[in-house]
């Protein structure tokens, strides 16, 4: 399996990142979207963002998607969390 995760948190720790936020933009004119978090999570679906830590790998959908994000992203070792309202605020309730 490839290590994308750990590859991620080496360079956070060159850099000296405690946190990894990667969103998922609207499609581009080629009809992209989200490419840097699906190559990250493994997710395909539209709409989520992931976040990296030293210590958790986290993928934060909505309702609609919980279960192709934990068949696509779990078994690259993220987490699912289900999210309600605005990310961000999600996410630093989550990595504090």
């Amino acid at each position: 399996m490839d290590d994308r995760v750990g590859r991620v948190r080496a360079g956070m720790a060159e850099a000296g990142l405690d946190a990894l936020y990667v969103s998922g933009p609207v499609d581009d004119v080629f009809g992209r979207h989200a490419a840097n978090r699906r190559y990250l999570s493994g997710f395909t679906g539209s709409a989520g963002a992931a976040v990296v830590t030293g210590e958790r790998a986290i993928l934060a959908v909505d309702f609609r998607y919980i279960e192709q994000a934990e068949g696509e992203s779990v078994p690259l070792g993220f987490e699912v969390l289900r999210i309600a309202g605005r990310e961000r605020t999600s996410f630093a309730e989550v990595v504090r």
